[in-house]
């Protein structure tokens, strides 16, 4: 009699809790809670677009961090509070972020020969970023790509045709076509400019069409490529080898056949032809450059950006930039290859939070630099405004470093060089501007609007290594 009694009170002491357990659940159910609403992506800045189409700053400049730590605001915004105080501008109209992702627009690219869609390889190149990329296009000729907003190149080639390089604009969804042209081949041999032997596996492109369209020399050097553009203007043919420093010519070939190879230097003869062109292309010795980055207390920094940047002539009015990039180990080591040993060079050596260090390297093959030290950081701020104290959106601002010296070149250079170099930043929609990664030198800031008024000033560092805030103010200018 006791064990049946037991369940029933048993059952009612589990069920309290429960009942209360799904009481609580539906109280909770129904409180308030904020309702989540997905904001439409913004349109593009049409003032960014226009932006892109300027000439793009040497990626040796130091530049912002692209992302800004959680928790803490853009150091634009800090920058343009702070001077907006000074100068009476309100805080609210600082800029609160710069670091937005940007949305990726749909590209479909159709792909045809003599009006019919054909198979095909598809370049396309960011023309922000080192690379380019390839993409297959299938038989029914379109290739669909999801690219970032922004300025990309595109070329195209089947077996024996190539399309003309097309560069847009991509702000949304678009639609373009590529007509591939019949091209030419182009022979020739690849050999070491210090003894004259044959580069084996050397990387031949004609770069101002294709820089993905590559073959490779023989065991003899020699090589054959399919796709020379015809008819149209010079077009640079690119040679890339381990060991070797990179070599651009410019040839031009008509659609009668005839070519012709331009000369490098003032007073050096051209190479001229008719039928298949056969270059012999001489690559110069590799520079190779080693050290370490090191903070000013003497540790090694990882992840500093260390790059080495020249320029050597490829026709005697134009010069072509010789590149190369890495980060530091952990123990703060570099090295860099494949660099041009026969003309100077600019080492530009840049970590977040340290001055950007620049360092001036002369011709030559091996180059140990030891130990470089990077000094603490200083930051110029400041606003433009106008005649009445309006912050001006989109002026451009130069800074200049005083005291450049003139630079140590080899035969071949270009003289074009990083250090003494302008760097270059344009204002927000509030007036502000920010460089960053600077040494605690004197300084030059000119600010220009687009009506083409101008002003300029010197700015000294403090006894700590700091600039005072900036504004540069433009006055009205006359009309006549």
């Amino acid at each position: 009699m006791d064990g049946p009694r037991a369940m029933p009170r048993a059952q009612r002491r589990v069920g309290v809790p429960l009942v209360l357990v799904v009481l609580l659940c539906v109280m909770l159910a129904a409180v308030p809670r904020p309702h989540l609403r997905r904001e439409a992506p913004a349109a593009p800045d049409a003032s960014m677009s226009a932006r892109e189409l300027e000439p793009r700053p040497s990626p040796l400049e130091p530049s912002r961090p692209s992302a800004t730590p959680r928790g803490s605001r853009d150091p634009l915004a800090k920058a343009a509070a702070r001077v907006a105080a000074d100068v009476g501008v309100a805080e609210e109209n600082a800029p609160t972020s710069t670091a937005q992702e940007p949305d990726r627009v749909r590209l479909v690219v159709r792909v045809q020969e003599r009006g019919r869609p054909v198979a095909a390889q598809l370049e396309h190149h960011a023309l922000d970023s080192a690379l380019p990329e390839v993409a297959a296009v299938p038989a029914d000729g379109t290739r669909v790509l999801r690219l970032e907003p922004g300025r990309v190149r595109l070329v195209a080639w089947s077996a024996q045709a190539l399309s003309r390089p097309l560069e847009l604009e991509l702000a949304h969804d678009t639609e373009v076509e590529l007509e591939l042209l019949p091209a030419l081949p182009v022979e020739g041999r690849v050999v070491s400019a210090q003894d004259g032997t044959p580069v084996v596996g050397a990387e031949v492109s004609f770069w101002t069409a294709a820089e993905r369209d590559l073959v490779l020399t023989d065991s003899s050097g020699r090589f054959r490529h399919p796709r020379f553009p015809a008819g149209g203007p010079a077009q640079q043919v690119c040679v890339r080898a381990q060991g070797f420093g990179k070599s651009v010519r410019y040839l031009r070939l008509d659609a009668d056949g005839a070519w012709k190879l331009a000369a490098t230097r003032t007073g050096e003869a051209s190479v001229n032809g008719n039928g298949t062109p056969f270059l012999e292309l001489a690559l110069v010795p590799e520079l190779v450059v080693r050290g370490r980055v090191l903070d000013a207390a003497g540790a090694p920094l990882a992840g500093a950006r260390v790059a080495a940047e020249g320029y050597v002539h490829a026709r005697p009015s134009v010069a072509v930039r010789d590149l190369a990039e890495t980060h530091t180990a952990l123990d703060g080591g570099f090295e860099l290859r494949g660099l041009r040993s026969d003309v100077g060079h600019a080492l530009v050596v840049a970590a977040t939070g340290h001055a950007t260090l620049a360092h001036e390297l002369p011709p030559a093959r091996t180059l140990e630099l030891g130990g470089l030290a990077l000094a603490p950081e200083s930051v110029v701020a400041g606003l433009v405004v106008d005649a009445d104290g309006v912050p001006l959106a989109d002026a451009e601002v130069v800074l200049e470093r005083a005291g450049s010296a003139p630079l140590a070149a080899g035969p071949d250079d270009a003289s074009t060089r990083v250090l003494g170099r302008s760097l270059r930043t344009r204002t927000d929609a509030n007036g502000a501007f920010l460089f960053v990664g600077l040494a605690a030198t004197p300084l030059v800031l000119r600010a220009e609007s687009s009506s083409g008024a101008a002003t300029d000033t010197e700015l000294f560092p403090d006894g700590r290594g700091q600039y005072p805030p900036a504004c540069l103010q433009l006055a009205t200018l006359e009309r006549h």
